[in-house]
């Protein structure tokens, strides 16, 4: 299988973080689906799976919790801009995570090696 079949699920992480959120997720979670059916080979599913959990994360991260502490919150000032300044770094590090899996994947150096000769 070629190198760039195992960049698309770190590309499609950083589109889902970036330019479209959840459309990218879908098609990554759909692309991991359907290979699993068709017994793809194990790098390229564990390549996916780390960008799903990724996305999954990011999912918990950047929209779960605040709103779980904008809702049980006083909704003051401070509240709402220590969300937003919380909400641009964590942005921020799943974004510096991502370009970081990107590289190491081009260079040939996954994350977690599975499947690899």
């Amino acid at each position: 299988m070629s190198q760039r079949a195992y960049l698309w699920p770190h590309i499609l992480y950083l589109v889902n973080l970036l330019a479209l959120p959840g459309a990218s997720f879908l098609i990554l979670f759909g692309w991991y689906w359907r290979s699993r059916r068709r017994s793809a080979p194990a790098a390229l599913l564990a390549a996916q799976m780390t960008a799903l959990v990724g996305g999954l994360i990011n999912g918990a991260l950047l929209v779960v919790i605040p709103l779980v502490v904008l809702w049980l919150s006083d909704r003051g000032p401070i509240t709402v801009t220590l969300v937003i300044v919380y909400w641009v770094a964590t942005h921020g590090a799943c974004v510096i995570w991502g370009v970081y899996a990107l590289t190491r994947e081009n260079a040939g150096r996954p994350l977690f090696v599975r499947g690899r000769e």
